[in-house]
This record gives structure tokens, C-alpha cells and sequence, in this order.
């Protein structure tokens, strides 16, 4: 079987690699940056006293991204 031409894979977190397999990975490409600024934002909350939201949507919500490439067969 040919990935990409008889079945699909993705990957998720976009790794520096994946853009060099064979056939390239598609992935997903999430924000590091903003989690890491979100999850700061949060921990120092709590160090100052505030409640954690139980909603868990509102918690953190980032914006991740699709990167097709040629590892998903087309179904044209």
C-alpha cells in the first residue's frame, strides 16, 4: 500500500520533520507560543487566588492549523 495514493495518515503537532517524509506528513500545526502564554496566564491566577473556570471551554481555547500535504489520498 502507498500512503497518500491507497491510504491517508496525519500526524499532530507538526514536527520539524514532517514536511521531509516520504510522501510528506499532514498535520496539524498547533500555536506553542500562545499555549504556553495561556497556560503562564492561568498558573499565575491561581498563585494569585483566582478560581479556576469549570467550563472547560472557556478555560484555554488556541487556534491550531491544517497543513495538507501529500500524505492524504484524494477522494476526487
Amino acid at each position: 500500500m502507498n500512503v497518500g495514493a491507497d491510504l491517508s495518515v496525519a500526524g499532530y503537532d507538526d514536527r520539524e520533520l514532517s514536511g521531509y517524509y516520504r510522501p510528506p506528513l499532514t498535520t496539524i500545526r498547533l500555536p506553542l507560543h500562545d499555549i504556553g502564554h495561556k497556560a503562564s496566564e492561568l498558573v499565575i491566577g491561581l498563585i494569585n487566588g483566582q478560581e479556576l473556570e469549570t467550563d472547560a471551554e472557556n478555560v484555554c481555547s488556541v487556534g491550531c492549523k491544517l497543513l495538507i500535504r501529500k500524505s492524504i489520498k484524494s477522494i476526487e
